[in-house]
């Protein structure tokens, strides 16, 4: 009869072990409670109610590629959604107002917020995560916590992952609703949706051999440029068209979400289908193009 009691006992005080190591950190002792700012507002073209509450614990699912904002609410959960989830022309963006309004619709009462920012995911890598929000402010200190803490709930975080203050995605590009007007633009229209599905192949195909060092699952297109292993026949500087050369020196903004859909639209523009076509079927050929000799 003792060995039972003591078995139980052990197995008691094991149990007791595992509940509070399963229990999600105090994310507010860690992080605090950051205020919102009482001067933002919903804006035209947001969605004033959107996302998916994660509760304590809960794992982070799969993230397709693209932007991805989150709040990890003051309880340990975690508020998330893609920044563009769907093709509605009328409110085609998530903010992090969207996702606090939601939790306040699901939960019945105001949220707390201990972390703020966007995930960034390229080829199913996370190539970037900052503090940007202008629904509160979380000082960049806090990233590496906030990082963590999404590891911990199954983020793909490594330690090449990127932490980006938001003073360095403030700007330099496309205003999310911009960004928005121009996926819009590309996916709905059937002749731009299908070279733009071109495009997004032939940039997998060189992220494989042209990895960027700073930030995982994007290109280095400065690398692929100047490789000096050419597969695809000779080209030089003199011989790109105008259209072609755009092109070229618009590469680099496939690296970044917002403003991964200009460049069909603009290019558009200034040529026919059938021009546009061709000059995206003549971009393998920009392979070492600067390391001509």
């Amino acid at each position: 009869m003792r060995n039972i009691v003591g078995v139980l006992l052990i197995l008691s005080h094991l149990w007791s072990e595992v509940a509070v190591a399963s229990r999600p950190c105090d994310i507010r002792k860690k992080l605090g409670e950051i205020a919102l700012n009482p001067e933002v507002k919903l804006k035209p073209g947001e969605k004033t109610s959107y996302g998916i509450i994660l509760p304590p614990g809960a794992k982070i699912p799969k993230l397709q590629d693209g932007t991805h904002v989150f709040v990890i609410e003051s309880d340990g959960s975690i508020l998330i959604s893609p920044r563009y989830p769907d093709l509605d022309e009328v409110a085609p963006v998530v903010t992090h107002r969207s996702l606090l309004n939601h939790f306040r619709e699901v939960r019945g009462r105001a949220p707390g917020i201990s972390g703020i920012g966007e995930i960034n995911v390229d080829h199913g890598m996370i190539s970037s995560i900052n503090n940007k929000a202008g629904t509160a402010f979380m000082s960049e200190e806090k990233l590496p916590l906030v990082a963590d803490y999404l590891k911990k709930a199954g983020l793909p975080v490594t330690r090449d992952t990127p932490l980006i203050p938001y003073q360095s995605v403030a700007s330099g590009h496309d205003a999310e609703h911009v960004a928005a007007a121009f996926r819009i633009e590309t996916l709905k229209d059937p002749v731009l949706s299908r070279i733009n599905e071109k495009l997004l192949r032939f940039r997998k195909e060189i992220q494989s051999r042209f990895p960027s060092k700073e930030y995982p699952g994007q290109v280095d297109w400065m690398a692929f440029l100047k490789s000096p292993a050419r597969k695809t026949g000779p080209m030089g500087l003199d011989e790109l068209t105008a259209p072609q050369m755009r092109a070229m020196s618009s590469l680099s903004w496939m690296e970044s979400f917002n403003d991964r859909y200009r460049l069909l639209p603009l290019l558009r523009k200034e040529m026919s289908d059938r021009e546009l076509e061709e000059v995206i079927e003549v971009l393998p050929r920009l392979e070492g193009i600067f390391n001509r000799h």
